[in-house]
């Protein structure tokens, strides 16, 4: 293909194929299952995984959330933390930094609303 003048070059850090395969392996998830998470389909995966194609930010992002997240029936696959950095919005990662309180740790409402007389 032929360059234009406003065509954007490709930028982002793709994911190394090293790093899939480890965080996937981390979660105990088959290619197929990681490939449903992020609503591909296993031939893409696979080249992901292979290196033979870049796997796109915004799927990768998408990846990070459904890996801290989980599902309803399994819970998260892997904790949150740092190696989503370089993939997740700040906002995100901001979001899944925050403590988690505990029931016990829940701050009591000083009073919800003003005494009426």
């Amino acid at each position: 293909m032929t360059s234009h003048p406003r065509r954007r070059p490709r930028g982002g850090t793709a994911p190394p194929p090293e790093l899939l395969r480890k965080l996937r392996d981390g979660a105990l998830l088959t290619q197929t299952q990681a490939a449903a998470l992020v609503y591909a389909k296993l031939k893409t995966w696979q080249a992901w995984e292979h290196g033979a194609r870049r796997m796109p930010a915004a799927t990768m992002e998408l990846w990070c959330i459904a890996l801290a997240v989980g599902t309803v029936a399994h819970g998260p696959y892997v904790p949150p933390g740092d190696w989503m950095l370089p993939w997740v919005r700040n906002e995100l990662a901001l979001w899944f930094r925050r403590p988690i309180l505990r029931p016990a740790q829940v701050p009591a409402a000083e009073s919800a609303s003003p005494a009426r007389t």
